[in-house]
């Protein structure tokens, strides 16, 4: 079990623990709702954000580091005829709708579509 500090930008920190083969999305999740916070996306201690779909262990995360969780205001874009959206989400994932034809289908590249 991992010890770790996740801290938002405020300096308002939690502390979580983790088991190696827990995902990095599930920490994301414990330390949004122990934050009391909407989505968000976990950065390293050098500020590059972490592969929520990569394990604990997978991230390189050890016991008492400290990780940030960034909150990020959710943007959303416009093909140039307007008939396909997408949103880039605060985790950094992307949604998109609209007619397929111009953009608004992105199921084939999804994963693909991560620390955008």
């Amino acid at each position: 079990m991992l010890t770790l500090h996740v801290s938002l930008l405020s300096g308002r920190t939690v502390t979580l623990e983790a088991k190696p083969d827990h995902t990095v999305e599930s920490l994301q999740v414990h330390a949004q709702t122990a934050l009391n916070v909407c989505r968000g996306r976990l950065l390293d201690c050098s500020g590059d954000p972490l592969d929520a779909a990569a394990t604990v262990e997978e991230a390189g995360l050890q016991t008492g580091q400290l990780l940030t969780l960034q909150m990020r205001p959710v943007e959303i874009c416009s093909s140039v005829t307007g008939r396909a959206f997408a949103a880039i989400l605060s985790d950094g994932s992307v949604a998109t709708w609209g007619l397929s034809d111009f953009g608004g289908d992105s199921s084939a590249v999804q994963d693909q579509l991560r620390n955008v």
